[in-house]
C-alpha cells in the first residue's frame, strides 16, 4: 500500500513531463481513463486546472474527465456531484460549438455507456445521425479513426 501511494505522489509531482501538448496526447489519456483509476485520477487533474472560458473542445474534455471520476467514486454523492457537473460542462460544450465532430462524438460515447436510470440518453441518436452525415467532412484522420472502430 505505501508502495502504490508512493508511486502516485511521484506520478503527480513530476514537473511539466506529464503535461498534455496536444489533442492526441489528450485523446490518449482519455482512452485510458475509461478503464483504469489511475488514468482516470490523471486525466482528471490534467483537465482541472482549464478555465471556463477555455475553448469548447477543452470544456468537453473536463466534463468527460468529471464522467470518469464518477466512474470510479465510490461515495454516491460524490458520483452524483461529478456526473452532474461533468453533464453541465458537456452540454455547454455541445451548446458553444454543435458542430464539433469530437465535441458530438464524445457526448455519443458518454449517452451509450450511461446505465438508462440516469436519463442521460436524449442526444444519442442525434449525435449518431450527425457523426453519419458529416463523416466525410472530418478532416483529422485520428478522430476518424476513432469514431469508426467505436461505431
Amino acid at each position: 500500500m505505501r508502495l502504490i501511494i508512493v508511486i502516485l505522489i511521484s506520478l503527480y509531482s513530476l514537473p511539466s513531463e506529464g503535461k498534455i501538448t496536444g489533442i492526441f496526447e489528450l485523446r490518449e489519456l482519455y482512452y485510458k481513463a475509461t478503464t483504469n483509476r489511475v488514468a482516470a485520477n490523471k486525466f482528471y487533474h490534467e483537465m482541472e486546472n482549464l478555465k471556463f472560458d477555455s475553448e469548447p473542445l477543452m470544456i468537453c474534455y473536463r466534463g468527460i474527465s468529471l464522467f470518469m471520476m464518477s466512474s470510479h467514486a465510490i461515495n454516491p454523492f460524490k458520483k452524483w456531484s461529478y456526473f452532474t457537473k461533468g453533464k453541465e460542462l458537456l452540454e455547454l460544450s455541445v451548446k458553444k460549438e454543435s458542430a464539433n465532430a469530437e465535441i458530438r462524438f464524445l457526448r455519443f460515447c458518454i449517452q451509450t455507456n450511461l446505465p438508462y436510470f440516469l436519463n442521460y440518453r436524449s442526444s444519442e441518436e442525434i449525435d449518431k445521425k450527425m457523426l453519419i452525415k458529416e463523416w466525410h467532412n472530418i478532416t483529422d484522420n485520428d478522430l476518424k479513426i476513432r469514431i469508426k472502430n467505436y461505431m
